[in-house]
């Protein structure tokens, strides 16, 4: 809150420096540093915060790329057995004698 209160002090003073037309003056060393000193906080708040996301979202995709790993697991096991229990009747089914 009291980054947002610098920031809101020096729009104020950068828009009376417009309106006045002192376009010199908004151009200044001092009113560029005065810019940087309230951006700065600012953009290093905003990196953190991306930061902090950015690391819960690769624990959630580290989280999604295992559990796809054991779905894609579960599911070669699963097609195995299927084909296997599919062609088991026919695996050493004896053909029937013919009758003479």
């Amino acid at each position: 809150m009291a980054q947002h209160k610098l920031v809101k002090a020096y729009l104020q003073k950068a828009r009376a420096a417009c309106d006045s037309g002192q376009i010199k003056r908004l151009n200044s060393a001092a009113m560029t540093a005065e810019l940087y000193s309230v951006i700065e906080p600012m953009t290093e708040l905003i990196n953190k915060s991306l930061s902090n996301n950015l690391a819960i979202s690769r624990q959630y995709k580290d989280e999604a790329d295992s559990a796809l790993l054991t779905f894609e697991r579960f599911a070669s096991v699963a097609a195995g057995l299927g084909i296997v229990f599919a062609i088991a009747p026919w695996i050493g089914k004896k053909k029937p004698k013919r009758r003479r």
